[in-house]
């Protein structure tokens, strides 16, 4: 479960203070009774001063805090579970305080909690900035650009121009990171992203590149045995493969279920590439990208009253990083070759196609 920054320090002070507790000094532990935040304050000046900070402790600590889980922060954070448990125990234990509840809905934070959380965030804005800050002083075109996008898009259309571009641009060595949880550009998760939404943060330069559309889809082995689906009726006596986690906001989704409601669920995933392969294994029709399903030879476009919602493609990047030579360079280069292909992410648009969209 994630949360937002005020919904943890909220949910911490509705919890009260804290009575008396335990504050390391040198080798001894000494008693005092303050508020929360003073002693965290005091804390933090110790550490300080007997260079005990470990930024890496603060960084797995935010991790929990917003993905609410160790299972989800770990991943996260590329390493294992056991090692996020570990190291929120020692930051517990160096604070003399329960930072966590670790409830049924996951950990929650405790007012000592919200305390280092809101540290912890300013601690992260610092870092942050010096990192951007450096970034931007960067010059030539060399070193490495890490870009993201959903499972789908890397591997069929950022791989693919890899290679040119690394002709083009040699001293740039490419990262390219696919997965269906959008990496964060303003943490310096990634340099840029390719996303078909808009980003929210003020920090984010963003540029809308092209329009993918969207069509249903099915097997010929799933319409010979089920037959044609009836639009008419909501695809009553069908079978349907559906997106899971937040899908109800991804605008295809919702008009999936007003146009198919009346079809059974057969199964459910989070990308895009899984519901390739069910819906090519004859499980279920399924709402797919045009530029996805119409690359299928064993998946035929569906025909429904009305088309479903197209979804805009934008490219983004750190306000710092726009500055950088080597990501801006590619930028324009992803950007240039995205806009190239309008036509095919969004097929009804320009020439015919194979199957008659215009």
């Amino acid at each position: 479960m994630r949360h937002s920054r005020g919904t943890l320090t909220r949910r911490a002070q509705e919890r009260g203070g804290l009575g008396k507790e335990k504050a390391p000094t040198g080798d001894h532990a000494v008693t005092v009774s303050m508020p929360v935040a003073a002693r965290i304050g005091v804390y933090c000046m110790m550490v300080v001063q007997e260079r005990m900070v470990d930024w890496n402790e603060l960084r797995i600590f935010l991790a929990v805090a917003r993905e609410g889980n160790l299972t989800c922060a770990s991943r996260q954070l590329g390493v294992t579970q056991p090692t996020v448990g570990r190291r929120i125990r020692n930051l517990e234990t160096r604070l003399a305080a329960r930072l966590f509840e670790r409830t049924p809905h996951g950990f929650e934070l405790t007012p000592a909690g919200a305390a280092v959380m809101r540290h912890a965030i300013a601690m992260e804005d610092s870092v942050l900035a010096v990192e951007h800050a450096v970034a931007g002083c960067d010059a030539g075109l060399s070193g490495t650009v890490r870009v993201t996008a959903s499972e789908w898009f890397v591997p069929r259309v950022l791989a693919p121009m890899a290679g040119a571009l690394t002709r083009h641009m040699p001293g740039v060595a490419l990262e390219l990171i696919a997965g269906v949880r959008c990496l964060n550009l303003v943490q310096r998760e990634a340099d840029i992203a390719v996303r078909p939404a808009g980003f929210t943060h003020h920090d984010v330069f963003q540029t809308r590149v092209a329009e993918l559309a969207f069509g249903l889809y099915a097997s010929e082995e799933y319409l010979k045995q089920r037959g044609e689906p009836d639009f008419s009726d909501r695809c009553r006596g069908h079978r349907r493969l559906t997106m899971r986690e937040n899908g109800s906001a991804i605008a295809d989704v919702a008009w999936f279920d007003r146009v198919a409601g009346a079809a059974h669920v057969s199964a459910s995933c989070n990308g895009r590439e899984a519901q390739v392969s069910m819906a090519e294994a004859g499980a279920g029709i399924a709402c797919l990208p045009r530029f996805v399903g119409d690359a299928s030879r064993s998946l035929r476009l569906l025909r429904p009253p009305q088309e479903p919602p197209a979804r805009p493609l934008h490219i983004g990047v750190h306000r710092y990083q726009r500055g950088v030579p080597r990501v801006a360079a590619v930028v324009r280069y992803i950007a240039d070759h995205l806009r190239a292909m309008r036509a095919a992410f969004s097929p009804r648009i320009g020439a015919g196609t194979a199957d008659g969209c215009t």
